[in-house]
């Protein structure tokens, strides 16, 4: 099977950790205002544009096992001492599972493989996204 490619024009966020609070006996969670607007305002946005650049969406959601492979280019900021972006790489593809789902992937269990790779980049921020059906 050939690789499907999508181009998300976004700068990546890593998904950040959930957050309690409480309220007499009530306790609940969220997650930080950043990843939240990421999550679902401009991801979703991102993503219906990148799928709208696809020949063949038929296959969409794939509910069988799949390899992902990212590449995450984050705005650099003007001043950095770090080699490159902050956040693990893990967080950066949970964001990206998070986001997948349901609209490429139908669950991101179906995800068998991936691999992340995070780096600076000075032009456009973006998430380079390839997908491969597997075989098992």
């Amino acid at each position: 099977m050939e690789w499907i490619r999508l181009r998300l024009m976004i700068n990546p966020v890593p998904a950040s950790r959930p957050r309690f609070f409480r309220r007499g006996k009530f306790t609940g969670t969220y997650h930080a205002p950043k990843y939240k607007h990421f999550l679902y305002e401009e991801g979703p946005l991102a993503l219906k544009a990148a799928m709208e650049k696809l020949k063949d969406t038929s296959l969409f959601p794939i509910e069988s096992p799949v390899e992902v492979r990212a590449v995450f280019k984050v705005q650099k900021p003007k001043t950095t001492k770090l080699p490159h972006p902050r956040g693990d790489a893990d967080n950066y593809m949970k964001a990206l599972g998070d986001l997948l789902q349901p609209t490429v992937v139908a669950d991101d269990k179906h995800i068998h493989t991936f691999c992340a790779t995070k780096e600076w980049t000075e032009n456009q921020p973006c998430i380079e996204v390839k997908l491969r059906l597997l075989a098992l």
